[in-house]
């Protein structure tokens, strides 16, 4: 964590194109990772296979750092982004052994309630940056008009939570491998991630109003709302086993045609296309709660 605190500090400096100081900070990390998963191995023997593996990816991404580091300028950037992507997809190479371990102990691989919970408090703080925003965007120029789309899009936002968090509840989340619990767990990242690229286009949506962007502004908003609600309609695929058939089909429908609506409704002026969307994400949760 203090690491991942220090990096922080050098991310103004990486998105002006220095990459130096962070990417000693990344080795850091990865010198740090290496050695935990290889103690790891060292004093739990169940576990000790799949960690020497994950242990021997991160020395490889810290090779391939340390190698580009010297030679710098853009092949350090590839570097950087390769050693990373194996730390993502390192559970691949380790599948095999995950495998057995998880056969000696009779576990199940699954995502945890309790991991799933913090999922959901990721995405509550998702959503109450995006309120931060709202009330940036607006403070600016306070009129009776602003307020009320403020109050409109403070609605959306917890329509929004709403139908994640009817989702949540009803997850118990068991899977056929280690990678398909990785790649599970990647589509709640997606959901957060998100979660913040709505916060970015409602305040496209209200700062766009009443200019030749307004368009741009509605669409990126709708867009950027269908792609959360198709993530969470794939976690309701994948964890809710007791979940009929015809409904996960009714569900899949109905959010094809609101999807289908809320781009046609993004053409209408601004006000009309935030109060259809709320009209929209109630009839979602009505949905969900008459369906599941």
């Amino acid at each position: 964590m203090i690491l991942t605190g220090i990096g922080a500090l050098f991310i103004p400096e990486a998105i002006e194109g220095e990459f130096s100081r962070i990417s000693i900070v990344l080795m850091l990390i990865e010198l740090l990772m290496a050695a935990v998963w290889f103690g790891l191995a060292y004093f739990d023997r169940i576990h000790g296979p799949a960690s020497r593996v994950w242990g021997a990816v991160h020395l490889i991404s810290l090779a391939i750092m340390l190698v580009t580091y010297f030679i710098g300028g853009f092949v350090l950037i590839i570097g950087l982004c390769f050693g990373l992507l194996l730390n993502i997809f390192d559970v691949v190479a380790a599948n095999p052994r995950l495998a057995r371990e998880y056969d000696q102990a009779e576990m199940e691989h699954q995502i945890k309630d309790s991991m799933i919970e913090r999922y959901g408090l990721m995405t509550m703080i998702a959503l109450g940056e995006i309120i931060a925003g709202l009330y940036e965007t607006v403070n600016s120029r306070i009129t009776s008009d602003t307020i009320i789309r403020f109050i409109i899009c403070i609605i959306l936002i917890a329509l929004i939570a709403a139908i994640y968090y009817q989702v949540l509840g009803t997850l118990h989340i068991i899977l056929s491998s280690s990678i398909a619990t990785i790649l599970t767990g990647w589509l709640f990242i997606l959901a957060i991630m998100f979660s913040f690229y709505m916060g970015v286009t409602i305040q496209m949506v209200l700062r766009y109003e009443g200019t030749d962007r307004q368009l741009m502004g509605n669409l990126s908003f709708g867009l950027s709302l269908i792609l959360f609600l198709t993530i969470i309609r794939a976690i309701v695929f994948i964890g809710t086993e007791t979940e009929e058939q015809v409904n996960k089909k009714l569900i899949t429908g109905y959010l094809i045609i609101e999807g289908i609506i809320l781009v046609g409704i993004a053409f209408a002026p601004t006000l009309w296309f935030l109060s259809g969307t709320v009209v929209i994400l109630l009839i979602m949760i009505m949905q969900g709660r008459l369906l599941n």
